[in-house]
């Protein structure tokens, strides 16, 4: 207890040097214990998706569009319904009679639309999709209605969040280790410095031998072990990434085993 005692004096001596070493102690452990889990999260935020395929309704008439949407989400093949924001059909609808190539007067362009985004089931099939869009045209009655062509939102298979998909399952365990690893190697070094002056009094004062490895390795060995019991709860580490604990927090408790003289 006497060491582990003087090991807390160290750290609250130091707060901010010494909370943070103790803080990326616990990170570090808990990373590398259960890092499958943590990449595999990050793996999910990145992951390429292939998106629904979707169409927008616009609308005419002066029938409940909301009833509308309520009544085409019942349909089998469709996953959501959307009632659209006025703007953004305005502007579909413009971008639709454009592409339509159809000569139509300035005010029609201007008149106001309803609508709705109908998502649909990537496995729909060509069919399916005819024989929904033949259902809403009888649902809200012909020329009431106008209907996109079929769209699929670029926007999810951005090439910048696939090619961080692919760098973190290639390199994502080593470079998140890093990101941890270095800093808590550098508050290390500051950590051994306010270690050695502990050591050098207790060693000149009270004759006792290897205070600082004593005061580090009973620190650190406390903090890594309080670390993995707490992680039990998210799972229990591989018996690798035990051994990756051992030989990182082995090192950052022998660089500790010097007799320090202090320097006037």
């Amino acid at each position: 207890m006497f060491y582990l005692k003087q090991f807390f004096k160290v750290v609250f001596s130091n707060p901010v040097s010494g909370i943070s070493f103790c803080v990326l102690t616990i990170s570090l452990t808990i990373f590398i214990g259960h890092n499958d889990l943590f990449l595999g999260k990050i793996l999910n935020v990145y992951r390429p998706s292939h998106p629904d395929p979707y169409f927008f309704a616009l609308i005419t008439s002066n029938d409940d569009v909301s009833e509308v949407a309520r009544k085409l989400a019942r349909l089998p093949g469709i996953k959501d319904v959307k009632v659209e924001d006025p703007k953004k059909i305005q502007k579909e609808a413009k971008e639709l009679i454009h592409n339509m190539g159809v000569d139509v007067p300035e005010y029609l362009l201007e008149s106001e639309y309803k609508g709705m985004k109908v998502i649909l089931n990537k496995e729909v099939n060509e069919r399916s999709m005819a024989l929904i869009k033949e259902y809403i045209v009888r649902l809200i009655g012909v020329g009431q209605v106008t209907l996109s062509n079929v769209k699929v939102d670029d926007q999810a298979l951005d090439a910048k969040y696939v090619q961080l998909y692919h760098f973190f399952e290639s390199y994502g365990v080593v470079s998140l280790s890093l990101v941890l690893l270095i800093p808590w190697f550098v508050l290390l070094l500051f950590f051994r410095r306010n270690v050695r002056k502990t050591a050098f009094l207790i060693e000149h004062y009270q004759r006792k031998n290897n205070v600082g490895i004593k005061i580090a390795g009973l620190g650190i060995i406390t903090i890594v072990s309080l670390s993995n019991v707490a992680s039990l709860l998210v799972g229990v580490p591989s018996l690798k990434a035990l051994f990756f604990i051992v030989i990182i927090f082995s090192i950052g408790v022998m660089i500790h085993l010097k007799k320090w003289f202090w320097k006037y």
